[in-house]
């Protein structure tokens, strides 16, 4: 049932109440809702779930759609110019035509979304993931792409004239000449991009992994019967937690939500600004073999840190001490056996 403009403005106004915190209102969710006729040009609509909406040919010029999700949403030939897309869940979207011009899009993810004929001229791109995105004939003049990356893209025929900034390393897409490097393809279709060795990038590259391993979907989507359904509450609720403190100049985040939960790591850890630190996300030797087949390699070697040592002052009683418990008393304490395919337990920490 389609939504009137005044049920539309209430719900709203619960939503930004929530998202301000506080305890009161609520998120608004407008799962597969009609949204014909809404008037939503210049609208804040941050965080709210859009999800499998539809949104085509609507008119969207200016609207603040900021950590918002609009999974698999139909936004076919939709007016987004100067629309604030930031950190905003895109997966499986279809933006056929669009009008994305002057847009932001800075750390979106565009994961198995449709920009076909879209128009992105002078969109901020910066960290967007692109993931089987379809980019055909796509427009991306003058378009910003600091620490972008591409991964299987479909780029036949896109126009990225004037374009600048950096491209992960060992970004692929798949033209007309079959898969090929992501920046060559990029330079032969006009842009000025170079290769991006930053280590907030690197970091990046080594979370797309798990866009590939995700077990019950991609980016901590669980599949439903529909392709994707909005993500866990314990994510939302971290993603929440950690965009107000980034206000007061957080440096870390230690592992916000489940570790054993490789696609929620991932999830959190492509929207966020601050380091996070995963150190219970690598159990196995497999999920550490993933890392490193993914870790960026220099003129076929491993790029090794440049700073000196490992940036951490061991206490040597302490090791000595942990080495002789192992000697002497390992197997009583089930000490981690790498020949395992799941972690056992290790030694207490005294």
């Amino acid at each position: 049932m389609a939504l009137t403009q005044a049920e539309f403005d209430a719900l709203l106004r619960e939503h930004q109440r929530w998202w301000r915190g506080g305890g009161s209102g609520r998120q608004l969710d407008l799962t597969g809702r009609s949204l014909t006729g809404l008037q939503l040009a210049g609208r804040r609509v941050d965080g709210v779930l859009f999800n499998e909406v539809d949104l085509s040919g609507a008119d969207l010029t200016g609207t603040d759609l900021s950590r918002t999700e609009l999974i698999e949403a139909n936004l076919r030939h939709a007016n987004l110019a100067t629309a604030d897309l930031y950190k905003a869940n895109l997966i499986g979207a279809d933006l056929t035509g669009a009008d994305l011009t002057g847009a932001r899009l800075l750390r979106a993810d565009l994961t198995e979304a449709v920009l076909a004929q879209a128009i992105l001229d002078r969109t901020d791109l910066t960290r967007t993931f692109f993931l089987r995105t379809d980019l055909r004939g796509a427009k991306l003049r003058d378009a910003r792409l600091d620490g972008a990356g591409f991964d299987d893209d479909r780029v036949s025929g896109w126009d990225a004239t004037g374009a600048t900034g950096t491209v992960l390393a060992g970004s692929m897409v798949i033209d007309a000449d079959g898969l090929t490097d992501a920046i060559d393809s990029l330079r032969q279709a006009g842009a000025l991009v170079g290769r991006s060795s930053e280590r907030q990038d690197r970091d990046r590259s080594v979370v797309g992994i798990q866009r590939h391993r995700a077990p019950h979907g991609r980016c901590g989507e669980q599949r439903s019967g529909s392709r994707y359904r909005p993500r866990p509450p314990q994510v939302s609720a971290a993603m929440r937690i950690i965009g107000e403190m980034e206000r007061f100049g957080l440096d870390l985040v230690e592992q916000p939500v489940s570790g054993r939960n490789l696609a929620e790591m991932a999830y959190v850890r492509a929207r966020i600004a601050p380091p996070m630190l995963a150190n219970e996300a690598s159990w196995t030797r497999y999920d550490q073999l993933e890392v490193i087949r993914h870790v960026p390699y220099v003129d076929g070697c491993l790029e090794l840190p440049t700073a000196p040592g490992i940036g951490v002052e061991l206490d040597r009683e302490r090791v000595a001490w942990y080495a002789e418990v192992y000697r002497t008393d390992a197997t009583a304490f089930g000490f981690h056996d790498s020949r395992a395919l799941s972690a056992t337990p290790v030694l207490p920490k005294f």
